[in-house]
């Protein structure tokens, strides 16, 4: 089993609402005891952490490419690492709902145009879970 752990956001502008999916990776790995292992990889554009926790292999992803290409990363990084779609979580933010609520939505799409394709937006990944973290406009 695996688990594919993604944190949207734009590289550079840690603190903005954009971001708040680096920003909870960022203190997922802290509570792992990994916050120092994140690595750079240049093939999937983004940096990430491999562990196992109980018994479950765990990719964490942070794309460095902006917010509206993040999909190019989390697409590369599903297939050199052999995630499947439904192993993918999401998290980023959402606007709809009041400061500070986390939803988690099950299939359906992002709503948001990250991973759609076109002419360098692969589609070979479509996630299916989503942890939506609401901030303020």
């Amino acid at each position: 089993c695996v688990i594919y752990v993604v944190g949207l956001g734009n590289p550079g502008m840690e603190g903005t609402r954009h971001s708040v999916g680096m920003a909870v990776l960022g203190a997922l790995a802290a509570r792992l005891g990994m916050a120092n292992r994140w690595r750079g990889d240049s093939h999937v554009s983004g940096e990430v952490i491999l562990t196992e926790v109980q018994h479950t292999r765990v990719v964490l992803l942070r794309p460095r490419l902006l917010m509206n290409i993040n999909g190019v990363s989390v697409a590369k990084a599903a297939g050199k690492y052999g995630i499947k779609p439904e192993d993918v979580l999401l998290v980023h933010d959402e606007m709809d709902k009041p400061l500070g609520k986390i939803a988690i939505k099950h299939g359906g799409s992002a709503r948001f145009h990250i991973l759609r394709p076109g002419p360098s937006r692969p589609a070979h990944v479509r996630p299916v879970q989503h942890l939506r973290c609401h901030v303020n406009q």
